[in-house]
């Protein structure tokens, strides 16, 4: 019989290195995208698209890929909500859902790097979902999460997760060269205007969330 994956309780100390692409995004933008957040209001403004490495975490090193369309409202409050996430690790999955309510699913990655440019394959089942060729600067400057004053918000099996994150890091630039994904709300971000930074390398503090009823904020 096989044993549940044990889960590592918060706060999550992390390291690692990142590409970070942030979009202005419009409630226009999800029509049909994925039917798990029609009922959450969705507002707009700043989204991100993330491919990131981890490589120290208390779950051990992994890759995860992700995507924050931008602001939803919960009752009279506001967050930024993760709608897609896939992570390299089990643990990282069980660890995400059970602590912060990300709804973490697992894949695989393939990275290659030659110099300043990366390859990213992401595949689930044998089949990719996502691919990109991403590219960074030289020049580095630095940023933390004090410029994003919002918490993450998540529902997860009917409770709600508020997470304030705190993080630092040296950041450069960064180029999204080409992207290609079977997930419509990745592949609508191929040609729009972005900010890209890659992040190398930062620090990431995930604490433990205040958890609530999710129908409570409705």
């Amino acid at each position: 019989m096989i044993s549940p994956l044990a889960v590592a309780p918060a706060p999550w100390s992390l390291e690692g290195r990142g590409f970070m692409f942030y979009y202005v995004m419009s409630p226009r933008d999800l029509t049909g995208a994925w039917d798990g957040f029609k009922h959450i209001p969705f507002c707009g403004g700043v989204g991100a698209f993330m491919l990131v490495e981890y490589e120290r975490s208390p779950v051990g090193p992994y890759h995860e890929v992700l995507f924050i369309p931008g602001l939803f409202r919960f009752g009279w409050r506001f967050g930024l909500v993760i709608s897609k996430i896939y992570v390299s690790s089990r643990e990282s999955v069980m660890g995400g859902q059970d602590n912060w309510g990300i709804p973490k699913d697992h894949a695989e990655f393939a990275i290659s790097q030659h110099g300043n440019r990366e390859s990213w394959v992401i595949t689930k089942g044998r089949q990719p979902i996502i691919t990109a060729e991403l590219e960074h600067g030289q020049t580095s400057f630095p940023v933390s999460t004090g410029i994003l004053p919002l918490s993450l918000r998540q529902e997860w099996q009917g409770l709600h997760y508020r997470t304030k994150m705190k993080g630092q890091g040296r950041a450069r630039s960064a180029t999204l060269v080409n992207l290609e994904s079977e997930l419509p709300e990745v592949q609508q971000l191929w040609g729009r205007r972005y900010l890209g930074m890659y992040v190398d390398p930062f620090f990431l503090m995930f604490p433990k969330a205040k958890v609530s009823n999710a129908r409570t904020l409705s």
